[in-house]
């Protein structure tokens, strides 16, 4: 099949999303690599991973792999293969949207899979969605929105009195 001509561009930008949101899947890809490591014995719990945005195309990686015994061009590569391991899941994500088919995996790049489509799935659940609603609802002291069943003039009332309380609560 031909290669498309935007082909990588999805791969890119859902990478660069990763990073900005800094994805679990760079930490799992991190804990995976590091496995590989001879006499590499820290507890996963104590491996810290931060990646932060310093403009729109650079990205700084902080981690505590030193910390652990590994020499900087060690912590480098390590953090440099997890990065790219990561980056590889979006491009196999796009290869299979491109050409209608689904991709193998070796063990090792399934716990990778399985961050993505959970972030993924996440970012799709409502639930997520609900949460923020109601969290604005609290910080804004709005009033809560209990269901009750309808009568006459009981939402009508109901409405009006929100809409005042909210034009109070956000002056113009």
């Amino acid at each position: 099949m031909p290669i498309p001509e935007d082909a990588g561009g999805a791969a890119i930008l859902a990478f660069d999303s990763d990073l900005k949101a800094n994805s679990p899947i760079f930490r799992t890809a991190l804990l995976s690599r590091l496995r590989l490591i001879p006499n590499f014995t820290a507890q996963e719990s104590d491996v810290s991973l931060t990646i932060r945005s310093i403009d729109d195309t650079d990205y700084v990686v902080e981690t505590n792999l030193e910390s652990f015994g590994l020499t900087k061009e060690v912590t480098h590569k390590t953090v440099e293969s997890s990065l790219l391991a990561a980056g590889y899941v979006n491009r196999r994500i796009e290869d299979m949207q491109n050409y209608h088919a689904l991709s193998g995996a070796i063990d090792d790049e399934l716990p990778l899979f399985g961050d993505k489509f959970r972030v993924l799935s996440d970012s799709l659940s409502p639930k997520g969605r609900e949460e923020t609603f109601d969290r604005v609802l609290r910080i804004g002291r709005l009033p809560s929105f209990d269901f009750a069943q309808p009568t006459k003039d009981g939402p009508l009332k109901r409405l009006l009195n929100c809409s005042n309380h909210l034009q109070s609560s956000f002056p113009t």
